[in-house]
């Protein structure tokens, strides 16, 4: 981003990165990641989409220092992905509204997704998860996660990889590692799925990001904005920061500066706990 400090579709608002913390195990189990940096309020998800027990509920955003951490409490269900925007402060991105990618991308190149407007000053990457889960039992399934880097030319989207879990059941015994290449350099990413998040036990979607592949520093800022969304980026209630009062979806191509509340945590200057990224 120019001026202004960064950002996930659930929007978190600019917080320095903080540069004290052990390096996380990322298995999908998210209670490492310490306090939500978010969360819905709106506990009936029944407005939302998707197979039964699909929702977001929870946005946790933290660093070492060296790689940065991001949790998303809930449940993806086929065709209905969790995606994530990220906002670094050092970086120029692609504006505030969602853009094509140059072809792929999942959700994020969806005609319900492009042209929307996030509270965020500037997109710099996205991430977009979905889960092969049809809620029908305790199968072999898998969560399949797309990435886009927004600070090159063409809007780049990667393919990365899919990480195997158990349908309707806590997952937490592996990762899945895959080499991603941004406008900054190449190294591994490494992400998770758990589908056994019933509300309150914190599991659900996590991955570790090298700060060098975002083009960030330990003393940068970033924000982030994540959503539960269908495949073609239609927009249910659940975003975090949660829009005030909402409890019907959302939509098509919204303008998230318009709607109640903002969709971003508060600016913290160096915070050094799991903790210290707030809503504003």
């Amino acid at each position: 981003m120019r001026k202004h400090l960064l950002a996930a579709t659930a929007l978190a608002a600019a917080a320095a990165l903080p540069a004290s913390l052990a390096a996380q195990t990322v298995n999908g189990d998210l209670s490492d990641l310490g306090a939500a940096v978010a969360t819905d309020t709106n506990t009936d998800h029944s407005s939302s989409f998707g197979a039964t027990g699909q929702y977001l509920q929870g946005l946790y955003v933290s660093s070492d220092g060296t790689d940065l951490y991001i949790g998303l409490e809930g449940n993806s269900s086929f065709g209905n992905p969790l995606v994530v925007f990220i906002d670094v402060d050092a970086v120029t991105g692609d504006g505030s509204t969602v853009p094509a990618t140059g072809g792929g991308g999942g959700a994020l190149n969806g005609g319900d997704m492009v042209g929307s407007i996030l509270d965020l000053a500037d997109i710099d990457f996205g991430f977009s998860g979905n889960s092969t889960d049809d809620n029908s039992g305790t199968d072999a399934e898998s969560y399949h996660l797309d990435a886009v880097d927004y600070t090159g030319a063409g809007n780049t989207a990667t393919y990365l990889s899919f990480d195997s879990h158990t349908e309707n059941t806590t997952d937490t015994a592996a990762s899945t590692t895959s080499s991603w290449t941004t406008t900054f350099g190449t190294a591994n990413v490494e992400f998770a799925y758990s589908d056994g998040d019933t509300g309150g036990s914190t599991e659900g979607f996590e991955i570790r990001i090298p700060l060098s592949l975002l083009g960030a520093v330990s003393t940068d800022s970033v924000q982030v904005f994540a959503a539960f969304t269908g495949g073609s980026g239609f927009f249910s209630s659940d975003v975090l920061p949660e829009v005030t009062g909402q409890t019907t979806n959302i939509g098509v191509d919204p303008d998230f500066t318009g709607l109640g509340g903002t969709q971003a945590t508060a600016s913290q200057s160096l915070p050094v706990e799991l903790d210290s990224f707030g809503v504003e």
